[in-house]
């Protein structure tokens, strides 16, 4: 939805310290946040427009509405996964049965069906580099607690997002072999030539080092920088690729920066993937093209990105996360500094039509979310490594209230691109110590 997509831009600027006021609970589910957030007005309504198509779709018309948002930092990303399990804790501890729903969000976030004795609330979580928001809707009574604020919902202003091109289904290629468990992405740079004076170059490719099938991946190439002819002016240019990848422009004197990216759909949403420049080297780092440039870039789907100094933040990682809500079941349950030993088994060739390589992690409960997942369908198993021995992790297709439908494992995809690639269903696992 265009009207969800830049909301957080505005946010950041209305839950500043000066307008901030703090919120101890949610007025429409009743539950307190251990991290408060503050509240968002919706000067135009545009949140409560964008919402109420989503939920008119799904068949939820909305009748009352809340907006909350946190301001985070840029390295923020341990605050946001425990605001997040906060809030599923919170609701398992209150009862409340938490579904996803596959709803026509797009690139504006991910929505959840909370429900509890007959009450329904639709609740939307979105989150920027430096904003998260959580926007609700409920078409019943409120449930608050004495003393509970009202809340008027979030706004976001419409933007114009191009449509990128439909990836056909994919056939694996001839592609470097498969990395064994747990290592490093296998990536085959490509070769170009030698730097021509006012000339901007490369090429790019898979990570087998093969040209990419540009049938249903937009490759885009982004020039910027400052003119030297013409007082500092702005420069832009977009050349085209070709279909062995390789991209050239004559420039005016300037320095430019280099960036690439492939846009696709894949499941059904738009993705953006920004391309690894093989010299290793920043997104945002300049050239002169008085002596020229040659830069090359490959279509990596993990690892961290040049110049990131947070491996502990998906934010600059090429990979995609997952997920993981913990049902505590049972009077005892694992301590949440207990290991977890996760293996994720490739269903598939990845997004980039290339086979992909199993992925083991090893997490504590703790942890909310497993980053840096080559995007692609896995099938999902977990083992919790105690001290009196292992148990294997149970998985339920949505919260547990009661359990049913009880899997040894889970078959996932990714859904999401905001701000990084989510995978969807979450993963929905149980925490008991009965064997």
């Amino acid at each position: 939805m265009r009207h969800l997509l830049i909301a957080l831009a505005v946010i950041a600027t209305m839950i500043a310290p000066a307008h901030a006021q703090t919120v101890p609970q949610s007025r429409l589910l009743g539950i307190e946040f251990e991290d408060q957030p503050v509240t968002v007005p919706d000067q135009e309504g545009q949140i409560r427009g964008g919402l109420d198509r989503i939920s008119n779709r799904i068949g939820h018309p909305c009748v009352h509405y809340e907006s909350l948002g946190w301001k985070l930092e840029r390295s923020d990303q341990a605050r946001v996964d425990a605001i997040h399990a906060g809030f599923m804790r919170a609701l398992n501890e209150d009862g409340w049965t938490v579904t996803p729903v596959p709803a026509p969000a797009g690139r504006a976030g991910q929505v959840f069906r909370v429900e509890q004795d007959g009450r329904t609330v639709l609740a939307l979580w979105i989150i920027r580099r430096n904003v998260l928001g959580l926007v609700m809707c409920s078409s019943s009574e409120p449930a608050a607690k004495p003393g509970g604020l009202t809340l008027p919902p979030l706004t976001l202003p419409p933007v114009d997002t191009p449509e990128p091109p439909v990836r056909p289904a994919a056939t694996p290629e001839t592609a470097p072999a498969p990395a064994p468990a747990g290592s490093a992405e296998v990536v085959v740079p490509p070769l170009s030539g030698q730097a021509r004076p006012g000339v901007l170059s490369g090429r790019i490719t898979n990570r087998g080092g093969k040209p990419i099938d540009q049938s249903g991946v937009r490759l885009q190439v982004r020039l910027s920088g400052k003119s030297l002819e013409d007082t500092g002016a702005i420069a832009t240019f977009n050349p085209k690729v070709d279909a062995n990848g390789v991209w050239r422009q004559e420039v005016p004197p300037g320095i430019y920066r280099i960036e690439a990216e492939a846009l696709l759909t894949y499941n059904r949403k738009g993705f953006r993937f920004e391309l690894w420049p093989t010299d290793d080297q920043p997104q945002d780092t300049e050239f002169d093209s008085r002596r020229g440039a040659v830069r090359d870039f490959v279509w990596k789907l993990s690892g961290m990105e040049p110049g990131e100094i947070s491996p502990d933040n998906p934010l600059y990682h090429y990979g995609s996360r997952a997920l993981v809500h913990w049902v505590e079941l049972g009077p005892k349950t694992y301590p949440y500094e207990t290991k977890v030993r996760w293996t994720f088994k490739p269903r598939g060739p990845m997004v980039d039509g290339l086979p992909g390589h199993t992925v083991v992690r090893d997490l504590v409960i703790r942890d909310s979310a497993i980053f840096d997942l080559p995007t692609g369908p896995y099938t999902v198993s977990a083992e919790i490594l105690a001290p009196h021995g292992s148990q294997r992790v149970k998985f339920v297709k949505h919260s547990c209230n009661p359990c049913a439908e009880v899997m040894d494992s889970v078959d996932i995809d990714f859904e999401s691109d905001i701000p990084f690639r989510t995978a969807a269903p979450w993963l929905n696992a149980i925490n008991s110590t009965t064997r």
